[in-house]
């Protein structure tokens, strides 16, 4: 063996390099980059026995978010992966509350948040564990653990409840619509009952403790101490006697009364509250006396059979004609009565009040004079048979928030050109520049929305169940609430790259299969997509905020962008099918094999791949050391150190952006250097080349060193052979060396204590 070469040796280094064509990579300086060498996290949300989801709180302890299950009863898990359940969100069983009639609650539930339990129609028994600190149940009532407040009353099958002596709060909604019977004993311990606490429930009578210092009751109806306020009658009384101190006739309390039918309200009254007479199904006729100054514009809605509204004509602030109620100079509408298919409002009439119209059942046309200003909040709202509307003056000046809300039978919405403030286009209202769609009747089949528009306003197309197609421009920047909720035949929309929001349920219940939606939108709102036959969803990069529920399900849904990019989008509860899509692009985990000075990282291809970029631990943190294709699937790191460890990775670059979560790779410290140790044999002309066998090889090769460089003689000489034979060779001075094909490239290391000198004579 000889060292006499080494100027010749670096150039057949560099000559071998090439004509095996070696895989190096794109370069990389050594430089820093931010990354987390961890296994990809997952989103806040997680998911357990496939119908809870629940997210973990900063404590450390688990929310239950939401229930998806359809079983008759349900226990609330005591712990969920090792973590203990504390919380219960609002809303949690809206989802599974179809079949839902018993929860059990375990001891370690702290909190309950309002709402919890709404929906559940059928819910008939809440139980609570013993053990719990914080709370208790009595006959399937919730209460507090000290039995000091009423909580939540469980919705169905009709029961009797006796309150604890130690009730000192009613909650709110605590019984709403539940259908208690009987009497309800309120002891003198109670000093609070929330908003809406027996709003339409079934109680027959009220009795309060005469010692009870905030409360009273007087013929079976509750009231507070000095029976000034009227809190709540029973809702299948139908004869009533009124206590001369009476001035309030509270928030719902008659709701949903199926019995009164005329009643005169006590002079001495001075208002009436929201919802006071709602959904009293049998009332016909109402009279308000000279006192009353306050009446809200719900406090007659819903009421059916209501035909009459008689106002005392002393009244300083009300007035009545043909049954319904105005201002006293009769310049403004406040409520319609229910019995009339036609409404001629009255010449003179300057506004149309909030609510004045809605729920009319049997309103079929309405003829709205020029005199006519403005047209409040929900004024049509749910005229479900109102098919006519006379053209909206050019003096109209304000046309309030679901006003034509949800009228089936509605086929237009005309406005005089003239009009200042409002414009229509084939029966469709539009705000004067056409850049807002305010409401599309509900028997519009097709619309051809105008390129100005960028809005379409919350509940614009609701329940337009006979439209199949609309096109959206380019231009539009927000799709409202409820936009198209409801709109069964639409099977096909076009989302414009404009769009930046799709509001709550905005798109919930048609007849989508896809949503494709372009890179711009930045929020989906609760329920958007709910409810749909969805095949396929596609979010963009873009966005960043997904509300409650999105999407019911869907068999396919896709996010371009890369795991780490995806945990930062503000994902809410309830969204399960979004959860087990697994969206974000991860990196691929490397294979390793070691070799002389080197590593070979092995991996998987990941479609969106635009490149990969090697990854060591160094000096405290981690570096790129090299880049290469997305079609490469492998690389050698080389130069390495024997007997030291090695930590590497790999990273891909997704939509222009280092995914930076990646599984690292322990290697450990690299053995001793194998080579074909070669010895040379000489007779006559011939020569023969025996070495050491070298494990990983995967073939032999001979080079020669001749003519002023460095050629391969033989190539691809088999991984078991370990001797070579050449015959006939000239006689001369020769220098060879054996290499090993180690990860398809020749190993080129320690090459010049390798090179064997051959002298044939």
């Amino acid at each position: 063996m000889t060292n006499r070469i080494v100027k010749h040796t670096v150039a057949g280094v560099m000559a071998l390099a090439l004509t095996a064509g070696c895989l190096t990579g794109t370069a990389v300086t050594w430089k820093s980059f931010g990354m987390t060498s961890l296994t990809a996290s997952a989103n806040s949300e997680k998911f357990y026995l496939s119908y809870w989801s629940y997210r973990e709180l900063d404590d450390g302890t688990i929310e239950i978010t939401a229930f998806t299950g359809d079983s008759s009863g349900c226990y609330i898990p005591a712990e969920i992966n090792g973590k203990t359940v504390t919380r219960i969100r609002a809303n949690a069983f809206q989802f599974g509350m179809r079949n839902l009639t018993t929860i059990s609650i375990p001891s370690t539930v702290t909190n309950i948040d309002e709402g919890a339990f709404d929906y559940c129609q059928f819910l008939s028994k809440i139980n609570v564990d013993s053990q719990n600190e914080y709370y208790s149940s009595i006959d399937g009532v919730l209460y507090d653990k000290a039995q000091t407040k009423v909580i939540f009353c469980p919705r169905s099958s009709g029961r009797s409840v006796t309150l604890p002596d130690t009730i000192t709060t009613i909650c709110d909604r605590a019984f709403g619509s539940a259908p208690v019977k009987g009497v309800l004993k309120i002891p003198a311990s109670v000093t609070s009952i929330g908003e809406h606490a027996f709003y339409g429930c079934g109680f027959s009578s009220y009795e309060v403790d005469e010692n009870n210092p905030n409360y009273s009751s007087a013929d079976g109806m509750l009231y507070n101490k000095d029976q000034t306020v009227l809190i709540q009658c029973p809702k299948t009384k139908a004869e009533l006697s009124f206590p001369q101190t009476l001035t309030v006739i509270g928030e719902g309390a008659f709701y949903n009364n199926s019995k009164l039918q005329n009643l005169v309200i006590p002079n001495g009254v001075t208002s009436i509250g929201d919802e006071a007479f709602g959904s009293a199904s049998a009332l016909v006729s109402i009279s308000i006396p000279e006192s009353v100054t306050e009446i809200s514009s719900t406090a007659f809605s819903n009421n059916q059979q209501l035909g009459s509204i008689e106002v005392d004509s002393a009244n300083p602030v009300f007035s009545s004609e043909n049954g319904a109620l105005y201002n006293k100079d009769k310049t403004t509408v406040i409520k319609w009565t229910y019995t009339q298919t036609s409404a001629v409002i009255p010449d003179g009439v300057t506004a149309i009040g909030e609510h004045a119209f809605e729920l009319n059942r049997k309103l079929r046309s309405v003829t709205i004079p020029d005199s006519v200003k403005s047209i409040g909040d929900r004024a049509f709202a749910k005229c479900y048979n109102l098919s006519s509307v006379t053209t909206i003056s050019a003096n109209v000046e304000n046309i309030g928030f679901q006003a034509f809300f949800n009228c089936n039978t509605l086929s237009t919405l005309d406005v005089d050109s003239e009009n200042p403030n409002y414009s229509s286009i084939n029966g469709v209202l539009y705000n004067k520049e056409k850049t807002v769609l305010i409401q599309c009747p509900r028997q519009q089949k097709s619309i051809t929305i105008p390129d100005t528009v960028t809005e379409i306003e919350d509940y614009a197309l609701y329940y337009c169940s006979n439209l199949t197609s609309v096109v959206l421009p380019d231009g539009v920047t927000r799709i409202g609430n409820s936009a198209f909720y409801y709109c069964q035949k639409l099977a096909s929309v076009e989302i414009p790259s404009s769009v930046r929001e799709i509001g709550a349920s905005a798109f919930a219940s048609t007849a989508m299969k896809e949503f494709v939606f372009p890179e711009g939108l930045e929020k989906l709102g609760q329920y958007a997509l709910a409810n749909n036959p969805l095949t396929l969803v596609a979010l963009p990069l873009s966005i960043q905020e997904i509300g409650e529920g999105c999407i019911t399900y869907c068999s396919k849904i896709t996010y371009p962008g890369s795991i780490s990019r995806w945990e930062k989008v503000d994902l809410s509860p309830g969204n399960k099918a979004i959860n087990n899509a697994n969206l974000g692009h991860r990196n691929p985990t490397p294979s390793v094999k070691k070799g002389n000075y080197c590593i070979r990282l092995s991996w998987s291809e990941r479609s969106a791949a635009e490149e990969y970029g090697i990854v060591t631990y160094d000096q405290g943190r981690w570096r790129i050391v090299a880049t290469v294709p997305a079609d490469t699937r492998e690389y050698t790191i080389r130069g390495l150190k024997t007997g030291e460890h090695y930590w590497v990775g790999l990273i891909t670059k997704f939509n222009g952006e280092w995914e930076t979560q990646f599984r690292r790779r322990y290697v450990t410290p690299l053995a001793s250097v194998s080579h074909p140790d070669t010895t040379v044999e000489t007779e006559g002309n011939a020569l023969r080349l025996k070495w050491k066998a070298v494990p990983s090889a995967e073939s032999y090769g001979i080079a020669c060193y001749q003519g002023g460089r460095w050629r391969i003689l033989r190539s691809e000489i088999p991984a078991d052979t370990t001797v070579f034979t050449m015959k006939n060779v000239p006689s001369g001075t020769y220098k060879a060396v054996v290499l090993a094909k180690m990860f398809g490239e020749w190993d080129l290391s320690d090459l010049q204590s390798r090179i064997v000198e051959i002298e044939i004579k």
